[in-house]
């Protein structure tokens, strides 16, 4: 009877360990990021717009550089989950009538943290909602937040950042 018992327990551990080794890696992507889009107001009207030779990295952060020296459109910023803000320094180098053109500004993006449980396995996670946005305006005209929710597994913009033209 004994010797059922430690085949039953050996069992479920080899079982759950097969679990635990699964890919889960699909749990990690974009779960905390603020997706944010570039516009314009050059126009007269609202239009989504392309900054090209564009450097943004987060400050403070190992994994600094995000985006380098290339066109963006819409980028996903990763948040950071130890803290109840998050900075990143956006640049933009350009070649304009054989003038190299730089400008830089920072975004700091404040939100509150939210624990989610997520799925078995996946685990858990933060949501966060953006309450507001501090930013420089030498590239940067204006911010504003259409979407405060950033949840996991959505694929939405939560933030415009309008661009001086």
């Amino acid at each position: 009877m004994r010797y059922i018992r430690i085949v039953k327990w050996l069992t479920l551990i080899i079982v759950a360990g097969f679990y635990a080794c699964t890919d889960t890696s699909f749990c990690l992507s974009n779960q905390h990021a603020i997706q944010a889009s570039f516009y314009s107001l050059s126009s007269g009207s609202e239009s989504d717009t392309t900054l090209r030779g564009v450097y943004i990295w987060g400050a403070g952060r190992q994994d600094s550089l995000l985006y380098d020296s290339t066109n963006v459109n819409s980028m996903f910023l990763p948040s950071n989950l130890h803290a109840d803000s998050t900075i990143f320094i956006i640049k933009q180098s350009v070649l304009i009538n054989n003038t190299v053109r730089s400008d830089s500004d920072f975004v700091q993006f404040n939100y509150s943290r939210h624990l989610n449980h997520v799925s078995g396995e996946c685990g858990m996670t933060y949501n966060l909602v953006l309450d507001t946005v501090y930013y420089t305006t030498n590239l940067i005209d204006s911010v504003s937040i259409g979407y405060a929710n950033v949840n996991y597994g959505e694929d939405a913009e939560n933030v415009k950042i309008f661009i001086q033209y």
